[in-house]
C-alpha cells in the first residue's frame, strides 16, 4: 500500500509541475490533495479628482450652499487674489475713481528696510510693502518725514488685464 501511495504522489507531482498549477503536493491518510496557487494579477487604480476637496468621496451630490462649501470657495478666491497680487498683476482699487493702475514689484534686496517689495503706478513709486497676508497687504510711505501706514484689502481690489 505504501508503494502505491508513494507512486501516486510522485506521478501527481510531476503532472502538476508540468501543468504549472501546483508547487506543492501532499497526501493525508492515503488521499492525495493538490494545493493550487493563484497567479498574481497587477491592478491599476485610477484616482478621481474631487471637486469639493474631500479625500474620500462618498458618492453623494455636493451641497454647494453648505457652510463648508462656502468656506472652501472663499479660501479658493482669497488664494487666487493673493497669487495674482504676488505675481505682479496690475490692479485697481475699487474706491479710487481715477484711472491709475498699480503693480506690486518684488524687492531684489530683501534685507533693505525689511520690505517685501513696493507698489508703483505706471510712473512713480507709491509705497513700500511690509506684510502680505491672505486678504490684506500692509505698507508704508514717508510724507514730509512722517510715516503713513497703507492698508490694501485684496477683497476690494480689481485685477486688470
Amino acid at each position: 500500500m505504501f508503494v502505491c501511495i508513494h507512486a501516486c504522489k510522485l506521478l501527481l507531482k510531476t503532472y502538476a509541475k508540468r501543468l504549472g498549477v501546483a508547487k506543492e503536493c501532499s497526501y493525508i491518510h492515503g488521499i492525495i490533495k493538490i494545493k493550487y496557487t493563484m497567479n498574481k494579477v497587477n491592478i491599476t487604480v485610477k484616482q478621481e479628482v474631487k471637486v469639493d476637496g474631500r479625500n474620500n468621496n462618498t458618492g453623494r451630490p455636493v451641497n454647494k450652499k453648505s457652510a463648508r462649501q462656502v468656506r472652501l470657495g472663499k479660501q479658493k478666491l482669497y488664494a487666487k487674489l493673493n497669487k495674482q497680487f504676488v505675481q505682479g498683476k496690475k490692479f485697481k482699487i475699487n474706491n479710487d475713481n481715477s484711472n491709475t493702475s498699480y503693480v506690486y514689484h518684488v524687492s531684489t534686496d530683501d534685507k533693505r528696510n525689511n520690505t517685501l517689495g513696493h507698489i508703483s503706478n505706471d510712473f512713480t513709486h507709491v509705497c513700500n510693502v511690509s506684510y502680505i497676508g491672505r486678504t490684506k497687504v500692509l505698507g508704508y510711505v514717508f510724507v514730509m518725514n512722517r510715516r503713513i501706514n497703507v492698508t490694501i484689502n485684496l477683497k476690494q481690489v480689481k485685477f486688470v488685464k
